[in-house]
């Protein structure tokens, strides 16, 4: 029953209970004027059913997503648009009962013809509350399926994109390592172990992991490329607070970064990548510099642009190249976006170190 529930954040709430209040005082004040009541006491009086239709009406979507949906079947979807109608309704004229009996608490003038019909009214009230509510129900699900049919686009694109990718590079792996198996054995096994463990994270079909689990593949991606180098790429990081090994990022983001920089940094010297972490302002910045090859002229590759989508969909963040000498990429996002609920041990990953080996 996904497909029915109503994803409403805190911003969508916000203008819905904005708008019932809007709708409510202009409706009532030129109702008011029409019959040649007071406006002020119009006014009041729609404030007064809007702020109990917002309410009501989030009390009762609420009720329905928590307690109802997981409830009902998907072949019975019948009985979920007939009990969301008869509470909606039962919202909207609870909320105009309500707020007539506090209008008349506070002394405020009301139509003659409100007493006599407010069962009616009531009922009237409701039906339109259902309409709307009908009309936010399809406008926010539609905009759920949309943004869900986005994420599939941007998950099949980035597998498209890594296949494309890491043939190239288990091409040249396999390679090395069955020229390795001629050398060193040892070392060729535990190049197949770790390539095994490389493939795990490819298959994971996760969009979001922690920064512990992509430093972690970080590390492996590291170390299968010092089969092609010899101790010349080396790859650090710090992090203000250990806690950030917690907070989530897009899978293969700061992987894509590293293979960024080796492609087009190394120059056959030395190569360092150094990766900065910090909390500031309630946002999470996290910095990827090499001190490889300076970028004369830049535009983002199909990598690069796929990243940024991901992290403008998944945590509402940024991509952008900070400097060019050394090259530096910065990715920025809120933090309540990417608190994770993984719980790693900080001691396990913090001021880590990783070498690779120069290319012979």
């Amino acid at each position: 029953m996904q497909d029915f529930e109503l994803k409403i954040t805190k911003k969508d709430w916000l203008k819905i209970i904005l708008l019932s209040l809007i709708l409510a005082k202009l409706l009532s004040v030129f109702i008011y004027l029409l019959l040649e009541l007071p406006p002020f006491d119009g006014l009041l009086t729609g404030l007064i059913l809007g702020l109990y239709l917002g309410l009501l009406s989030f009390a009762s979507i609420h009720l329905n997503n928590t307690y109802l949906l997981p409830r009902i079947r998907n072949g019975i979807r019948f009985w979920w648009w007939f009990l969301a109608g008869v509470a909606s309704i039962f919202a909207g004229a609870l909320g105009f009962y309500l707020a007539y009996q506090t209008a008349v608490a506070l002394n405020l003038a009301i139509p003659s013809q409100v007493p006599k019909n407010l069962l009616l009214l009531s009922l009237i009230v409701g039906f339109l509350n259902y309409l709307i509510g009908l009309l936010i129900f399809l406008f926010i699900n539609m905009r759920n399926r949309k943004e869900t049919l986005l994420r599939k686009t941007l998950y099949l694109r980035n597998l498209s994109y890594l296949r494309m990718v890491e043939s190239h590079f288990l091409s040249n792996l396999i390679n090395n390592i069955v020229e390795l198996m001629n050398r060193d054995l040892e070392k060729a096994e535990s190049a197949l172990i770790k390539l095994a463990k490389f493939l795990r994270f490819i298959l994971d079909e996760r969009d979001l992991v922690s920064l512990a689990e992509e430093l972690e593949l970080v590390r492996i991606y590291i170390e299968l490329q010092g089969i092609r180098f010899q101790n010349s790429i080396s790859f650090t990081y710090e992090l203000d607070d250990p806690i950030m090994l917690n907070i989530t990022v897009p899978k293969f983001s700061l992987q894509m970064l590293v293979e960024n920089a080796i492609k087009h940094g190394y120059t056959g010297k030395p190569l360092h990548i150094h990766l900065r972490g910090k909390v500031c302002d309630g946002g999470v910045e996290l910095y990827v510099e090499n001190d490889g090859k300076e970028i004369s002229a830049f535009s983002m590759g199909s990598g690069l642009k796929l990243l940024k989508e991901r992290l403008e969909l998944h945590l509402n963040g940024a991509l952008e190249l900070v400097s060019t000498q050394p090259v530096t990429f910065c990715l920025s996002f809120p933090l309540e976006k990417a608190i994770g609920q993984t719980k790693i041990n900080p001691n396990t990953l913090k001021g880590g170190e990783l070498t690779c080996l120069k290319r012979s």
